[in-house]
């Protein structure tokens, strides 16, 4: 069986060669296909094309343009930690400083798409400044906007985003409008306002976040089993409604209070993301 496998896998490799070098394709039109597959939205059969040329590549001619093709390929089909990789792969392949920039800011996208905002930050930091031209720097200065904001560090987005280069007054009084709407929602939603007040009446803060649905059915729940204790310890004695409903009461009484945490922090996020991204649309 070991030799029959080994056997195939000489004859695919054999084969592939032959429809590449010989009679069919040669590498190069093999890439030109690949992106004309690419050009056709035909992602699947582009990467498999750019991945044949790559593994024949002796003489590392297409692999950099292979590489950019693979991770933009995957990043069509939306596998971001795929396409991140080639465009890693591309940036180290690449010796143009342009082409390794936008590989730099595709994988930064890859990383933002994935919610993983300190290692697309960490991309943006590595692209240099110095000979960067103004488009570029107008971009790399949007993104780090973004990412900063969506690393809560408001501070640093907003100057970010007014060094965006000719604001005008219009652009730059609704940048402000942006952030001021920001702290408005920060004011709003306060977590921990949420979890005290769940504490005191159970169901409370999910309200307060704007959760109805979970806020009433954790009020009632603490209430059912409150007075559920309390008929226990009338009818029997406090010893049983300790054993039988204590359990129960503490669980949902604290669970009460740490999900309306949750929920109100989730709700201030999701406000916010709402708010950058309406604003990213109108530009």
């Amino acid at each position: 069986m070991k030799n029959i496998f080994c056997k195939s896998i000489i004859a695919w490799i054999v084969c592939t060669s032959f429809l590449i070098r010989a009679n069919g394709q040669s590498m190069d039109e093999t890439f030109t296909l690949a992106l004309q597959q690419y050009a056709e939205g035909n992602y699947d059969y582009a990467s498999e094309l750019a991945q044949r040329v790559m593994f024949f590549d002796t003489d590392y001619k297409y692999i950099p343009g292979c590489d950019l093709l693979v991770a933009k390929c995957y990043m069509q089909k939306k596998e971001f930690t795929l396409a991140a990789n080639f465009f890693e792969k591309a940036f180290s392949n690449n010796t143009n400083d342009s082409i390794r920039t936008e590989c730099l800011f595709d994988k930064a996208s890859c990383h933002l798409l994935q919610r993983e905002y300190n290692f697309a930050l960490t991309e943006l930091l590595t692209i240099r400044d110095k000979h960067l031209q103004p488009n570029t720097t107008k971009k790399k200065n949007l993104f780090l906007a973004v990412t900063y904001y969506y690393l809560n560090e408001f501070e640093l987005s907003k100057l970010n985003m007014l060094a965006i280069d000719a604001l005008d007054s219009l652009e730059t009084k609704k940048i402000d409008q942006l952030y001021l709407q920001n702290d408005k929602l920060t004011k709003r939603y306060k977590p921990k306002t949420a979890r005290i007040m769940s504490l005191i009446i159970p169901g409370s803060g999910q309200m307060y976040a704007g959760d109805y649905k979970n806020g009433i059915n954790s009020l009632l729940l603490v209430a059912a089993f409150s007075y559920l204790g309390y008929t226990v310890v009338v009818n029997g004695t406090l010893g049983d409604a300790i054993i039988s409903i204590l359990p129960w009461l503490q669980r949902y009484y604290y669970g009460s209070s740490q999900k309306a945490e949750i929920i109100c922090r989730d709700k201030l996020q999701y406000e916010r993301n709402k708010l950058i991204q309406n604003y990213l649309k109108q530009l």
